[in-house]
């Protein structure tokens, strides 16, 4: 009997012993892995897992910041493009006001003007499209597209009349007018639920060709105001250029 309890007590000591030696081993084990991980990256845990050093984590925030840095100096550049386009585009436009009507310089300057307000649009465009919400950022693509594309396709059309004389392609310039048109009114209602700008410019957007159309009666007066709102227009959007990619986004 006494020697059976000997045996046990001794088993039991034993036991504890070797858990004792494994708990060490273990531990020994856990601190040359961790000693091995910060000198060694990418290395292995001791629990098999693979560890990542804290110089990745710190590349992968530096990453993350230069991304950001990166796409908001993008959009400004765009957005301070399409200002300058607007800027432009009035500019010309009024030039082409004070010009004799069958003037070459004056009909250049018309398709200038053309081509810089599509650029203006897309900058436009830029500005806005965090802010759009749902509804709005389709009326704002839709918008912005029918835009430009109306706008070049007049231009290429009209220079392909002026060169060689043919009145074949007459339809696109007629129909490119009230694309334009189009456009213009779904930019100008975007911009109104936008809220990026003041309430004037949505509006302004939207009734600019109408009223361009409606002052021929005074040229070339209509041309000249109709610049002027595009100059006035562009300055505020290149004046937003520097803080328009760092505010918040809107979703509704």
């Amino acid at each position: 009997m006494r020697s059976e309890i000997s045996s046990r007590i001794v088993h039991q000591a034993d036991r504890k012993e070797r858990k004792l030696v494994k708990e060490m081993q273990e531990s020994s084990i856990r601190s040359m892995c961790v000693v091995a991980c910060a000198r060694y990256p990418g290395c292995v845990d001791w629990a098999g897992k693979a560890r990542k050093p804290d110089s990745e984590k710190g590349k992968g925030a530096e990453g993350e910041k230069l991304l950001r840095e990166r796409r908001i100096m993008t959009f400004s550049g765009l957005i301070r493009w399409g200002g300058g386009a607007l800027v432009l585009a009035g500019v010309s436009f009024i030039t082409r006001s004070l010009l004799p009507a069958d003037s070459r310089v004056g009909l250049t300057l018309h398709f200038v003007a053309i081509a810089l307000l599509a650029v203006g649009m897309v900058g436009l465009h830029a500005l806005q499209k965090d802010h759009y919400g749902r509804i709005g950022l389709v009326i704002g693509l839709a918008g912005v597209s029918i835009a430009v594309i109306a706008a070049l396709a007049s231009v290429v059309a009209r220079i392909v009349i002026l060169v060689s004389g043919s009145d074949a392609l007459l339809p696109i310039v007629d129909l490119a007018g009230p694309g334009v048109m189009l456009g213009l009114l779904l930019c100008g209602v975007a911009t109104l639920l936008a809220q990026v700008l003041p309430l004037w410019a949505g509006v302004g957007i939207i009734v600019a060709l109408p009223l361009r159309f409606a002052l021929f009666v005074i040229e070339p007066w209509g041309l000249t105001l109709f610049g002027l709102w595009w100059v006035v227009l562009g300055y505020v959007l290149w004046s937003r250029s520097e803080t328009a990619a760092e505010q918040p986004s809107r979703v509704s």
